[in-house]
């Protein structure tokens, strides 16, 4: 029972929290990092979970939207020079397959992009066209507020309002993705297409508010060129880590924080499990979520009623999904053509749209969704990283989104019916290959099957099965993340900050830490420019 003392401590070395612990190390605070598990990454990680040399990733996968962020886009913490952190450029970005042996490659080239849509529907070639220009011009108004802290929510509101560009943005925060598709589109494979785009963030296309993520990865896809992190998922944090320890600081795993002490209004230190005691004199950031942080964690301050309320009404993510970590003796070569083999995101839809959409109500109501709404997620990252695999062979990953429980017995059910489970994993793969000239189950050396309560076990950020954290949703996005007490990283308690999925800019491999960095030091009374010139 020892206690420990640093200028900073932090909860969880999920790439967010590794981001602020960098950013506080090279103001030159001395910063330790507490892991409860036995790695480093949180869900950022790649592991050999089926076979020897398969090295699979069972979290976070592509990291594009890291991308744009000053971490990586301007090398701020060296993770590219320095720590030999990088992208593979892929060329094509993704592809989505369509029942009949046709689909849409996305490459980056527009132009092509078009042309495939015309080949079934002239009509929507235009409008897509139209629709691509039109809101590409809204692109940067959301990408540059992900890595900073966002404005007031009524602030915010009014600086959209001020601007054409901004209306239209607030119009389709407000709006369901089935309401834009419908009022731009007219072939049911088009309107499935930007359907199945916006559910990246665990938003059914139903839902108010996905009409902003259908804008803007549909956009995104039609610009840019494809990538995938060289050695995996886990490369971004293991340069992290390196770059932390070199600015001083420590990372120390299996230490599992249980309470967080407060005294006179303060954040003064955390416990582990194991009876240990760690001082933050300045700072002590979660990378955990606030439903935990302030209903398990944080003793000695007692809660306002209806924050605590507001807490526990958080409303969750509709889905989860199930994860498929597949070792295969072949690369897919797919009915749809040559070209679609080398697209690094491939997606299998179906053509109608409204079986689609009875997939994702299927969820909702906690129910699984029957095989003609299977849309699995697939990546083959050994394509372009052959490390990832031994010689010949090849890595897949599988996503399929899912509900996070399945009716009365939610969560148990995953433990419960092992057959079932079984079943529906199977069912995937089958789904999937069948898009295929040469896969089928003779091709599988090895599975593992990722379920959501399994999720929620492995990383305590992950609640019920929501592998994005709260529901992305307008009332719980921005300066609301995941309330308006605590949207902009400082929480009511002095002190104490929060990172990671579960405020802005929410779930995927953002690194959205650099806008709770940023807050910390000026705080502080760090100027950030200052801060920078330490690199």
């Amino acid at each position: 029972m020892a206690t420990h003392e640093y200028d900073a401590v932090i909860i969880g070395s999920g790439h967010n929290g590794l981001i602020v612990g960098n950013y506080l190390a090279m103001a030159g605070l001395s910063v330790c990092v507490l892991e409860a598990n036995d790695m480093i990454g949180g869900c950022t990680t790649t592991v050999e979970c089926t076979l020897p040399g398969f090295k699979h990733d069972i979290g976070s996968v592509a990291l594009g939207a890291i991308q744009s962020n000053p971490v990586y886009a301007n090398d701020e913490l060296g993770i590219r020079e320095k720590y030999g952190f990088e992208f593979i450029d892929t060329k094509k970005n993704g592809a989505t397959l369509y029942p009949d042996g046709t689909g849409v490659v996305e490459d980056g080239d527009l132009a092509h992009e078009l042309a495939q849509i015309a080949a079934y529907s002239p009509e929507d070639a235009q409008a897509y066209g139209q629709f691509i220009q039109e809101k590409a011009r809204l692109l940067p108004l959301i990408s540059t507020g992900m890595s900073t802290c966002p404005p007031p929510m009524g602030l915010f509101v009014n600086q959209l309002n001020s601007t054409p560009e901004g209306r239209d943005l607030f119009k389709s925060m407000s709006m369901s993705a089935l309401q834009m598709a419908r009022q731009w589109f007219k072939h049911p494979k088009t309107i499935s297409h930007v359907l199945k785009i916006s559910t990246e963030v665990m938003v059914t296309p139903e839902d108010a508010g996905s009409a902003m993520w259908m804008m803007f990865v549909t956009v995104g896809n039609a610009f840019r060129s494809g990538s995938l992190p060289k050695g995996g998922s886990i490369a971004l944090p293991n340069a992290l880590a390196a770059a932390l320890k070199d600015r001083g600081g420590e990372i120390i795993l299996n230490k599992k924080v249980v309470k967080i002490n407060v005294e006179d209004g303060r954040a003064v230190s955390v416990e582990t499990a194991d009876g240990d005691t760690y001082v933050g004199t300045k700072a002590i950031i979660s990378n955990v979520d606030a439903r935990r942080v302030f209903l398990e964690m944080v003793d000695g301050y007692e809660l306002d009623p209806k924050f605590k309320r507001d807490l526990e009404q958080i409303i969750p993510a509709p889905m989860s999904g199930v994860m498929q970590a597949v070792a295969i003796d072949d690369a897919p070569h797919y009915k749809a053509g040559p070209e679609f083999d080398d697209a690094v995101v491939v997606e299998p839809i179906p053509e109608n749209f409204q079986d689609l959409l009875d997939g994702y109500r299927a969820m909702v109501e906690g129910r699984l969704p029957e095989k003609r709404s299977l849309c699995p997620e697939s990546l083959v990252p050994s394509l372009f990283d052959p490390e990832r695999a031994p010689e010949g062979k090849h890595v897949l990953y599988l996503w399929q989104l899912a509900p996070a429980g399945v009716g009365e017995e939610g969560m148990d059910w995953w433990k419960n019916h092992p057959e079932e489970v079984e079943q529906f994993a199977r069912d995937i793969r089958e789904h999937f290959f069948s898009y295929t000239n040469n896969l089928s189950e003779d091709n599988v050396l090895a599975y593992k099957v990722f379920t959501p309560d399994f999720y929620s076990e492995w990383n305590d950020n992950i609640i019920d099965g929501n592998i994005t954290g709260p529901g992305a949703y307008l009332f719980q996005s921005y300066a609301y993340r995941p309330l308006p007490e605590i949207g902009q990283f400082r929480t009511m308690i002095d002190g104490l900050y929060l990172t990671g999925m579960g405020t802005h800019p929410g779930g995927a491999v953002t690194g959205g830490g650099r806008g709770t960095a940023q807050i910390i030091l000026d705080d502080l009374g760090f100027d950030w420019d200052d801060v920078l010139d330490n690199k």
